[in-house]
């Protein structure tokens, strides 16, 4: 990391004080952590927001509506942004919906079958009354919450609608992951047997290139660098694609989703980059070498979310499974909520205030 970000104080969890919200035509990021979640609040202007991703902060609310509801003035949600169905990603979306009626809702393309629909059904039914971990059920709550005709399936070159000049355009996942449909998704257990998450590796995650006047950002989801992954990305923009000032590291800084083309490539010479944390693994992400990796290629960034334990063997993680995960998805271990806030305008380009459990890279 060549210099340490501006950066203001403010250790306060970030849902304790009303602030001011950013100016009518400001494009802010802010991404939360919690050490099992992660959500980004987008202002397209306007006091407009798309939310991507979801996950339920100390109060048991979305994070995004604490933080929105926290903000002085009248805020609207235009558009969320579902980019896959990991538990980490998906928690209290379903509410967030019911809450703000986006007009649109976007999802993998590789979910527009009737076959995965199907089998999500069956499987959230196979185990009713059974606190099974599986953003299965977030998903099919989801679907329950949607009015008719908002849903959007992600495929590379669709732009989210905002309303504003602002623009969120889908850079993943690849048309090749959504014609392959439903063995995309690497199911291979029959409805009500065991966890579903993501295939690994991980395809079919939407990413999207954000930009608005000056200020851009690429949000990274959980894609990772694989067959039709990370390199796919970049192979398809123009030599002349803009460069992102902020990069959202994708899948928690995992060496698996790392590509040096992302970064020569997509992003500028003052990157700078937040960064998740992922505390149930056998290994926590952003690791140590997570860690040194990333300050190689940026010029700042935070890690969003409560520190976790440094290590856990796979028999221990199973345990915590067994014992103490509950139907909504509630990690033991899970802390507090860490954020980052940055806002952009076209005289000093991006000011950031982390906020809770958040730290420097």
């Amino acid at each position: 990391m060549r210099n340490s970000p501006a950066s203001v104080d403010d250790r306060s969890a970030p849902d304790s004080n009303h602030v001011d919200p950013p100016d009518p035509d400001q494009l802010e990021l802010t991404i939360f952590g919690r050490g099992f979640g992660e959500c980004i609040a987008v202002h397209v202007g306007d006091h407009r927001w798309v939310v991507v991703d979801s996950f339920r902060d100390t109060s048991q609310r979305p994070v995004a509506q604490t933080y929105l509801e926290n903000l002085d003035g009248e805020h609207t949600v235009v558009a969320a942004v579902l980019t896959h169905w990991d538990d980490d990603h998906i928690k209290g979306a379903a509410d967030l919906i019911e809450r703000y009626r986006p007009d649109e809702v976007w999802m993998p393309a590789v979910l527009n079958n009737d076959e995965a629909f199907e089998f999500a059904f069956a499987h959230v039914e196979a185990q009713s009354g059974r606190a099974v971990p599986s953003g299965l059920r977030e998903f099919v709550s989801v679907t329950s919450a949607l009015p008719s005709g908002v849903t959007r399936f992600a495929l590379p070159g669709r732009f989210v609608t905002t309303g504003t000049p602002a623009t969120l355009r889908v850079m993943s996942p690849h048309d090749e992951i959504v014609r392959q449909g439903f063995a995309a998704l690497g199911i291979a257990q029959r409805p009500g047997f065991g966890e579903i998450s993501s295939p690994r590796p991980n395809n079919t995650s939407i990413v999207l290139w954000v930009e608005l006047g000056a200020g851009t950002a690429l949000l990274g989801a959980d894609l990772e660098n694989s067959e039709w992954g990370w390199q796919t990305i970049v192979d398809a923009q123009p030599q002349n694609h803009p460069r992102a000032e902020v990069l959202k590291v994708p899948h928690h800084g995992s060496p698996d989703a790392h590509c040096d083309a992302v970064y020569q490539r997509l992003c500028g010479e003052n990157l700078l980059v937040a960064v998740t944390r992922y505390t149930p693994g056998v290994t926590p992400r952003p690791s140590p070498n997570d860690v040194s990796r990333l300050r190689s290629v940026c010029d700042g960034g935070w890690i969003c979310g409560a520190q976790g334990p440094s290590r856990r063997d796979e028999t221990e993680i199973e345990e915590i499974h067994e014992r103490h995960l509950t139907a909504d998805g509630l990690w033991p271990f899970q802390g507090e909520v860490g954020m980052v806030r940055l806002r952009h305008r076209l005289s000093t380009g991006w000011t950031p205030t982390p906020l809770g459990a958040c730290t420097p890279l």
